[in-house]
């Protein structure tokens, strides 16, 4: 994140949302092969980051955390995700 350059990015990612973010992390790796195809997702955010493809970059991230959150367990409230803005897609 440091290398984005994006100082904002990286005071939400590693200050504000870390703890947040790691809860949600490890509550959502507890399902089964959860790790292993999060990291398939992640490998492929950062391909099309290093293509720089913005809008599939963008799209696999949303299929990403929608994952991570269908993976929660049904008992825990769960943060909405960010809205997609109009005409994004």
């Amino acid at each position: 994140m440091q290398g984005s350059g994006n100082r904002r990015l990286v005071q939400l990612l590693c200050g504000e949302l870390y703890e947040l973010l790691r809860v949600y992390r490890y509550r959502s790796s507890v399902a089964q092969g959860r790790a292993r195809r999060a990291f398939a997702e992640h490998r492929s955010i950062v391909e099309a980051m290093r293509a720089r493809d913005g809008a599939r970059a963008e799209r696999l991230m949303r299929d990403h955390i929608a994952a991570a959150i269908a993976n929660l367990p049904r008992s825990e409230p769960v943060v909405q995700a960010v809205p997609e803005e109009e005409g994004a897609r």
